[in-house]
């Protein structure tokens, strides 16, 4: 299971790759997995562009410019991978976004993570954040 400090590894790594990037295309293969992701996700994502990466706990904080937030949770086997965006999806690719020139792929063969979109000023009123202890770092 990826703990606090693969993710905050993870964070640090594609920060550098997506922030700043606009999200061209949205491939939502799967989005029932421990939480339901919304049924709009593909309308949340697409177009937007990415202004921040968080980690709060083992949770992702992918910042959208619609004030929206992408919230990924590794789970036991979960990884984020950027990719040529003229790969092909692979079984478990849950989600694959696609920027211009690169893709990046939310892999879970498992599937006890998950993603999730909400608006980030709700962020901390989520069941699964708001009883979160502080933050180690």
């Amino acid at each position: 299971m990826p703990e606090l400090p693969e993710v905050e590894t993870v964070k640090n790594g594609l920060s550098p790759h997506i922030v700043g990037r606009v999200i061209k295309t949205a491939h939502i293969n799967r989005r029932n997995m421990r939480i339901d992701a919304p049924v709009n996700s593909k309308k949340l994502l697409e177009g937007q562009t990415i202004t921040s990466i968080e980690r709060r706990s083992k949770y992702l904080y992918i910042n959208l410019s619609s004030h929206n937030t992408l919230i990924i949770h590794l789970g036991m086997s979960g990884s984020l991978t950027m990719q040529p965006a003229i790969t092909s999806h692979n079984k478990h690719d849950h989600l694959v976004i696609d920027f211009n020139n690169i893709s990046l792929h939310f892999n879970d063969p498992r599937r006890f993570g998950f993603y999730d979109i909400q608006p980030t000023a709700t962020l901390n009123t989520l069941k699964y954040i708001k009883n979160l202890g502080i933050e180690p770092l």
